[in-house]
Protein backbone atom coordinates (compact mmCIF):
# COMPACT_ATOMS: atom_id res chain seq x y z
CA UNK A 1 0.00 0.00 0.00
CA UNK A 2 1.49 3.67 -0.78
CA UNK A 3 0.80 4.98 2.75
CA UNK A 4 3.31 2.04 3.99
CA UNK A 5 6.12 2.46 1.52
CA UNK A 6 5.98 6.31 2.81
CA UNK A 7 6.48 5.17 6.60
CA UNK A 8 9.09 3.16 5.80
CA UNK A 9 10.99 6.25 3.84
CA UNK A 10 10.63 8.66 6.72
CA UNK A 11 13.03 9.77 8.48
CA UNK A 12 10.89 8.67 11.34
CA UNK A 13 10.04 5.42 10.63
CA UNK A 14 12.16 3.68 12.60
CA UNK A 15 12.42 4.34 16.05
CA UNK A 16 16.36 4.93 16.33
CA UNK A 17 15.62 7.99 18.19
CA UNK A 18 15.77 8.61 22.32
CA UNK A 19 12.53 9.79 23.83
CA UNK A 20 12.81 12.79 25.77
CA UNK A 21 9.97 12.05 28.22
CA UNK A 22 7.55 9.25 28.57
CA UNK A 23 4.17 9.72 30.02
CA UNK A 24 1.88 6.67 31.14
CA UNK A 25 -1.66 7.68 31.67
CA UNK A 26 -3.75 5.13 34.29
CA UNK A 27 -7.13 4.12 34.41
CA UNK A 28 -7.85 4.87 30.77
CA UNK A 29 -10.08 1.88 29.89
CA UNK A 30 -13.77 1.65 30.02
CA UNK A 31 -15.97 1.65 33.42
CA UNK A 32 -17.15 -1.55 32.79
CA UNK A 33 -13.70 -2.80 33.02
CA UNK A 34 -12.16 -1.95 36.83
CA UNK A 35 -13.86 -0.10 39.66
CA UNK A 36 -11.62 2.84 40.13
CA UNK A 37 -11.64 6.74 40.38
CA UNK A 38 -10.20 8.00 36.89
CA UNK A 39 -9.16 11.66 36.16
CA UNK A 40 -7.51 12.71 32.59
CA UNK A 41 -4.45 14.06 34.31
CA UNK A 42 -3.44 10.61 36.29
CA UNK A 43 -0.21 10.15 34.48
CA UNK A 44 2.82 9.22 35.83
CA UNK A 45 6.03 10.69 34.06
CA UNK A 46 9.51 9.72 33.92
CA UNK A 47 12.50 12.68 32.67
CA UNK A 48 15.36 10.94 30.04
CA UNK A 49 13.78 7.52 30.57
CA UNK A 50 15.72 4.52 28.37
CA UNK A 51 12.97 3.68 26.07
CA UNK A 52 14.06 3.41 22.18
CA UNK A 53 14.98 -0.51 22.56
CA UNK A 54 17.76 -1.19 20.54
CA UNK A 55 16.85 -4.89 21.30
CA UNK A 56 13.78 -7.50 19.91
CA UNK A 57 13.43 -9.34 23.07
CA UNK A 58 11.82 -8.55 26.38
CA UNK A 59 14.33 -9.50 29.29
CA UNK A 60 12.93 -10.78 32.72
CA UNK A 61 13.65 -12.55 35.63
CA UNK A 62 12.50 -16.20 35.47
CA UNK A 63 11.36 -16.23 39.13
CA UNK A 64 7.62 -16.05 38.95
CA UNK A 65 6.82 -13.47 42.57
CA UNK A 66 8.27 -10.93 39.53
CA UNK A 67 4.51 -11.59 37.99
CA UNK A 68 5.74 -9.85 35.06
CA UNK A 69 2.53 -8.34 32.73
CA UNK A 70 1.38 -7.20 29.20
CA UNK A 71 0.31 -4.06 28.39
CA UNK A 72 -0.84 -2.76 24.88
CA UNK A 73 -0.97 0.51 24.46
CA UNK A 74 -1.27 3.60 21.78
CA UNK A 75 1.63 5.50 21.63
CA UNK A 76 1.15 9.43 20.57
CA UNK A 77 4.78 10.36 19.47
CA UNK A 78 4.93 14.50 20.11
CA UNK A 79 6.15 16.40 16.77
CA UNK A 80 5.91 19.70 18.31
CA UNK A 81 6.48 20.71 21.76
CA UNK A 82 4.49 23.31 23.68
CA UNK A 83 2.53 23.76 26.74
CA UNK A 84 -1.29 24.51 27.73
CA UNK A 85 -2.11 22.65 24.00
CA UNK A 86 -6.09 22.84 23.74
CA UNK A 87 -7.39 19.56 22.84
CA UNK A 88 -8.67 21.32 19.75
CA UNK A 89 -5.12 22.25 18.99
CA UNK A 90 -3.32 18.74 19.76
CA UNK A 91 -3.45 17.69 16.42
CA UNK A 92 -0.79 20.53 15.63
CA UNK A 93 1.70 18.84 18.24
CA UNK A 94 1.45 15.00 17.10
CA UNK A 95 3.79 13.57 14.59
CA UNK A 96 2.23 9.90 14.30
CA UNK A 97 1.39 6.94 16.56
CA UNK A 98 3.01 3.91 17.04
CA UNK A 99 2.51 0.45 19.38
CA UNK A 100 3.65 0.18 22.58
CA UNK A 101 3.82 -3.15 24.74
CA UNK A 102 4.00 -0.85 28.51
CA UNK A 103 5.66 -4.05 30.48
CA UNK A 104 5.10 -4.27 33.92
CA UNK A 105 6.44 -6.22 37.00
CA UNK A 106 3.52 -6.11 39.55
CA UNK A 107 5.34 -8.62 42.21
CA UNK A 108 7.73 -5.30 43.30
CA UNK A 109 5.15 -2.73 42.00
CA UNK A 110 4.12 -2.69 45.45
CA UNK A 111 6.00 -2.21 48.50
CA UNK A 112 4.03 -4.01 51.84
CA UNK A 113 4.82 -1.92 55.22
CA UNK A 114 5.66 1.14 53.40
CA UNK A 115 6.14 4.45 56.32
CA UNK A 116 3.76 6.25 54.27
CA UNK A 117 1.31 5.70 50.76
CA UNK A 118 3.53 7.57 49.16
CA UNK A 119 6.26 5.38 48.65
CA UNK A 120 3.75 2.36 48.37
CA UNK A 121 3.64 2.02 45.22
CA UNK A 122 7.49 1.57 43.22
CA UNK A 123 6.65 2.45 39.40
CA UNK A 124 10.62 2.35 38.44
CA UNK A 125 10.92 -0.95 39.67
CA UNK A 126 7.80 -2.06 37.59
CA UNK A 127 8.00 -0.23 34.80
CA UNK A 128 11.49 0.94 33.87
CA UNK A 129 13.64 -2.23 33.95
CA UNK A 130 15.88 -2.93 31.24
CA UNK A 131 14.06 -4.16 27.56
CA UNK A 132 10.73 -2.87 29.37
CA UNK A 133 8.27 -0.98 27.42
CA UNK A 134 9.34 -1.45 23.18
CA UNK A 135 7.28 0.31 21.02
CA UNK A 136 7.39 0.00 17.11
CA UNK A 137 7.81 -0.81 14.30
CA UNK A 138 7.45 2.99 13.22
CA UNK A 139 6.12 5.63 13.93
CA UNK A 140 2.91 6.51 11.36
CA UNK A 141 2.17 9.84 10.57
CA UNK A 142 -1.15 11.42 12.03
CA UNK A 143 -2.48 12.23 8.49
CA UNK A 144 -2.25 8.90 7.30
CA UNK A 145 -5.06 7.83 9.71
CA UNK A 146 -7.64 10.13 9.79
CA UNK A 147 -9.98 7.66 11.67
CA UNK A 148 -7.84 6.31 14.43
CA UNK A 149 -10.84 6.24 16.71
CA UNK A 150 -12.22 3.25 14.52
CA UNK A 151 -8.78 1.08 14.86
CA UNK A 152 -8.77 -1.61 16.94
CA UNK A 153 -5.78 -2.59 19.47
CA UNK A 154 -5.25 -6.39 19.81
CA UNK A 155 -2.43 -8.55 21.98
CA UNK A 156 -1.83 -12.45 21.65
CA UNK A 157 0.62 -14.44 23.44
CA UNK A 158 1.91 -16.98 21.98
CA UNK A 159 -1.05 -16.27 19.54
CA UNK A 160 -3.77 -16.42 22.40
CA UNK A 161 -5.66 -13.81 21.33
CA UNK A 162 -5.62 -11.40 25.11
CA UNK A 163 -6.49 -7.66 24.73
CA UNK A 164 -8.75 -6.48 21.97
CA UNK A 165 -10.60 -3.08 22.03
CA UNK A 166 -11.07 -0.54 19.26
CA UNK A 167 -9.18 3.25 19.99
CA UNK A 168 -11.72 5.12 20.45
CA UNK A 169 -13.40 3.34 23.55
CA UNK A 170 -10.88 4.64 25.84
CA UNK A 171 -12.05 7.50 28.42
CA UNK A 172 -9.91 9.69 27.36
CA UNK A 173 -9.07 10.55 23.49
CA UNK A 174 -6.07 11.13 22.32
CA UNK A 175 -6.32 14.68 21.96
CA UNK A 176 -7.30 15.20 25.56
CA UNK A 177 -4.52 13.43 26.78
CA UNK A 178 -1.90 15.38 24.97
CA UNK A 179 -4.07 18.60 26.73
CA UNK A 180 -3.62 16.77 30.08
CA UNK A 181 0.19 16.35 29.68
CA UNK A 182 0.73 19.69 28.46
CA UNK A 183 -1.22 21.34 31.23
CA UNK A 184 1.72 19.44 33.87
CA UNK A 185 5.03 19.56 31.63
CA UNK A 186 6.48 20.95 28.12
CA UNK A 187 5.81 18.47 25.66
CA UNK A 188 8.57 18.59 23.78
CA UNK A 189 9.77 16.62 20.04
CA UNK A 190 10.04 12.84 21.09
CA UNK A 191 8.33 12.83 24.00
CA UNK A 192 5.85 9.85 23.61
CA UNK A 193 2.46 9.22 25.71
CA UNK A 194 0.98 6.02 26.37
CA UNK A 195 -2.93 6.01 25.89
CA UNK A 196 -3.47 3.12 29.15
CA UNK A 197 -4.40 -0.58 28.46
CA UNK A 198 -7.32 -2.05 27.69
CA UNK A 199 -8.71 -4.94 29.77
CA UNK A 200 -6.86 -8.52 28.98
CA UNK A 201 -3.77 -7.99 31.24
CA UNK A 202 -2.97 -11.01 32.87
CA UNK A 203 -3.06 -9.97 36.16
CA UNK A 204 -6.82 -10.19 37.33
CA UNK A 205 -6.03 -14.29 35.92
CA UNK A 206 -2.86 -14.90 37.64
CA UNK A 207 -1.42 -15.19 34.22
CA UNK A 208 2.03 -13.81 33.55
CA UNK A 209 5.01 -13.57 31.01
CA UNK A 210 7.86 -16.75 31.11
CA UNK A 211 10.60 -17.03 29.08
CA UNK A 212 9.98 -18.31 25.61
CA UNK A 213 7.03 -16.63 25.20
CA UNK A 214 6.26 -14.36 22.50
CA UNK A 215 4.03 -11.05 22.73
CA UNK A 216 2.48 -9.68 19.70
CA UNK A 217 0.77 -6.23 19.62
CA UNK A 218 -0.88 -4.56 16.81
CA UNK A 219 -3.13 -1.55 15.90
CA UNK A 220 -4.55 -1.57 12.72
CA UNK A 221 -3.32 1.42 10.68
CA UNK A 222 0.24 1.43 12.48
CA UNK A 223 1.51 -1.71 12.70
CA UNK A 224 2.19 -4.90 14.70
CA UNK A 225 5.17 -4.83 17.67
CA UNK A 226 6.49 -8.39 18.14
CA UNK A 227 8.89 -9.28 20.56
CA UNK A 228 10.02 -12.85 22.10
CA UNK A 229 10.41 -12.98 26.31
CA UNK A 230 13.78 -14.28 27.62
CA UNK A 231 15.67 -15.09 30.57
CA UNK A 232 17.60 -11.74 31.69
CA UNK A 233 21.30 -12.23 31.68
CA UNK A 234 23.91 -10.56 33.55
CA UNK A 235 25.90 -8.28 31.45
CA UNK A 236 28.75 -5.77 31.73
CA UNK A 237 28.84 -2.24 30.04
CA UNK A 238 31.52 -0.59 28.74
CA UNK A 239 31.81 2.39 30.54
CA UNK A 240 33.86 2.28 33.62
CA UNK A 241 35.25 4.88 36.24
CA UNK A 242 38.14 6.92 35.52
CA UNK A 243 41.02 6.26 38.30
CA UNK A 244 42.03 9.36 40.11
CA UNK A 245 44.45 11.68 39.34
CA UNK A 246 47.69 12.06 41.51
CA UNK A 247 48.52 10.19 44.62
Amino acid sequence: MPHQLLVERAQVARLVFDFIKWHCLRHNVPPKLVNLTRREDEFDSLQNPLLAQRTEAIEIDPDPDEQVDWEGELGIVIGRGGRGITAEDAAGHVAGFTVVNDISARGPHRREGAPHDAFRYDWLASKAQDTFCPMGPAVTPRWLLPDLDDQRLRLWVNDELKQDERAGDMLVGWRELVAAASARVTLEPGDVIAAGTPAGVGMPRAQFLRPGDVVRVAIEGIGTLRNPVVTRTRAATGARLAAPRGG
